[in-house]
């Protein structure tokens, strides 16, 4: 069970992390109060990702670390699941993309 099942509850119950942000780390633990750590071997599934409808998502990531199947995989789950906004950051080359802006 990917570590998105916790927000997914959480949202299912009526809450919401606050400023409607979430911070998810690729094999890492972002440095934030909203953030959720993602591991490799339990990436969340389409249902799972659900949960970050609506939401702002920053996901971080170690570019040296990770394989590009990994990343395409989760990032082509977060943006089907329809986030309001999603950026990924590279740690490692310190570089920012964003991959959806705004509610379109």
């Amino acid at each position: 069970m990917s570590a998105l099942v916790q927000l997914k509850e959480a949202v299912d119950a009526g809450g919401m992390p606050d400023k409607r942000i979430v911070w998810l780390g690729l094999g890492i633990t972002p440095p934030k109060f909203n953030s959720i750590k993602i591991e490799f071997d339990d990436l969340p599934t389409d249902d799972e990702c659900l949960s970050v409808a609506g939401l702002d998502v920053v996901l971080t990531y170690c570019g040296d670390l990770i394989r590009y199947s990994i990343l395409w995989k989760i990032c082509k789950a977060l943006l089907k699941a329809r986030p309001r906004r999603l950026q990924i950051v590279d740690l490692d080359t310190k570089r920012v993309a964003f991959l959806k802006l705004g509610a379109v």
